[in-house]
This record gives structure tokens, sequence and C-alpha cells, in this order.
């Protein structure tokens, strides 16, 4: 997690949407996931 995240996280907790940033980070996830499997289907 970049700096950048951990304030953005720690701004919506502040603001009790706890919830709302649990799919936002899941998706975060997910998207650097698809990221790396597409880098690495170029290099093979």
């Amino acid at each position: 997690m970049t700096i950048r995240e951990i304030q953005i996280a720690v701004a919506l907790k502040s603001c009790r949407h706890e919830q709302s940033i649990k799919p936002y980070l899941k998706a975060r996830r997910d998207w650097r996931a698809s990221l790396l499997a597409k880098r690495l289907k170029k290099e093979t």
C-alpha cells in the first residue's frame, strides 16, 4: 500500500466510510493482480 492509499484509507475511516473502503481496496487488489497477469503473459 502506498502512502497515498493509506492517507485515503485514513480519511475515509475518519468519515466512517469503513464499509465503502473495503470494496475499493479489493478492486485495487484485483486490478493490480490482473495487471501483473498481463505483464507475465507478455514476457512468456
